[in-house]
């Protein structure tokens, strides 16, 4: 493995032109050889593709570029700031953990965020190989939902188990502010909802064990949340919105 970057005594920004980077950490080699040929021909075509052209990793750090018109209304208009953006929101959020952000790049074609790699699986592969895991998503999602930290698009792939920890990815779903206030127990409910579809896709039999840890979660949260207040109907709300997702699932697979 390669040596960890070093940390920055203080976020530096630096600008090259119309291009500014907001840096919390030293870039290692590989990550800054890919950083430059972005830079050069606004392009991801190093390292191993998690998506190709738009994620990938090099070596110890993954990079992901924000083109314009990936986020909506006014925010399409500045897309490079959806970068700094998720950088910052990696921050902010603790202490619910992502991947550490080491630097944000703007330019006004689009954004590259560079962050740490941290090996691990998804939410279908976790809970399958990992009773560990399971035994941890009660107290993660309460630390999510207690900080006020809910996310938008609540798929299984944008939770990692470290094998000691769950992180939390894709942090541009994040919705915070009054938008929470308003929708904080809907937007609970759509997130375990996902969840337990998720869960039941690779573990059929699992609802037993996904309504103890749902239970476990309401004691860990209770009474500050409004979804705590009758447990058995939260519950059943849960059910319904997975097998609403669920539903979905089959149709547009039916129509791939």
């Amino acid at each position: 493995m390669d040596e960890p970057p070093r940390r920055l005594a203080a976020p530096e920004s630096i600008r090259r032109g119309a291009v500014r980077i907001t840096r919390w950490f030293e870039l290692p080699p590989e990550a800054q050889a890919a950083v430059d040929e972005w830079l050069r021909d606004g392009r991801l075509v190093r390292g191993e593709a998690f998506k190709a052209g738009r994620v990938h990793r090099c070596g110890e750090a993954v990079l992901k570029r924000f083109d314009r018109g990936d986020e909506h209304r006014l925010r399409a208009l500045f897309p490079g700031d959806a970068a700094l953006r998720e950088a910052r929101r990696a921050h902010a959020i603790r202490p619910v953990r992502a991947p550490e952000p080491w630097a944000a790049l703007r330019s006004p074609q689009g954004g590259l965020l560079v962050s740490e790699y941290v090996a691990g699986a998804t939410l279908r592969t976790a809970w399958v190989e990992s009773e560990a895991s399971r035994a941890a998503l009660p107290e993660f999602l309460a630390r999510m939902h207690s900080n006020g930290v809910l996310h938008g698009d609540p798929h299984g792939e944008n939770m990692l188990w470290t094998g000691d920890e769950w992180l939390l990815l894709d942090l541009g779903g994040l919705r915070r502010g009054l938008h929470c206030l308003v929708l904080r127990g809907q937007l609970v409910r759509r997130h375990w909802a996902r969840l337990v579809h998720d869960v039941l896709y690779v573990d059929p039999n699992a609802e037993s064990q996904l309504r103890a840890l749902f239970g476990n979660y309401l004691e860990r949260v209770a009474p500050r949340r409004d979804i705590a207040r009758d447990a058995e109907a939260a519950w059943s709300t849960v059910r319904r919105g997975a097998a609403e997702y669920t539903a979905r699932w089959v149709a547009q697979a039916a129509r791939r």
